[in-house]
């Protein structure tokens, strides 16, 4: 089972934005094409297998919006998104 969470903007500005801003930390991410499964303003989304909460309040901090949260669950080739609210 393999499980990471998925974060959607409503802009490609915001992700660029936000992918800038995440570089110069520790975190460890990478953007990623949006998934068909998932609703989003733009084709970005943010990827990350770390605590996305701790992700979420460091752009919170800095007025950066989105528009969706997901943890994603692949086990034997079955992908389940459930945004996370």
């Amino acid at each position: 089972m393999n499980e990471y969470y998925l974060l959607s903007f409503d802009s490609t500005h915001q992700a660029i934005k936000s992918e800038t801003l995440l570089k110069g930390t520790d975190y460890t991410f990478r953007l990623i094409p949006t998934p068909g499964e998932i609703t989003a303003g733009c084709g970005l989304t943010l990827k990350t297998e770390q605590d996305v909460h701790a992700i979420v309040d460091f752009l919170k901090e800095r007025s950066i919006t989105w528009h969706g949260l997901y943890q994603v669950i692949s086990e034997s080739g079955t992908k389940v998104y459930q945004e996370i609210k």
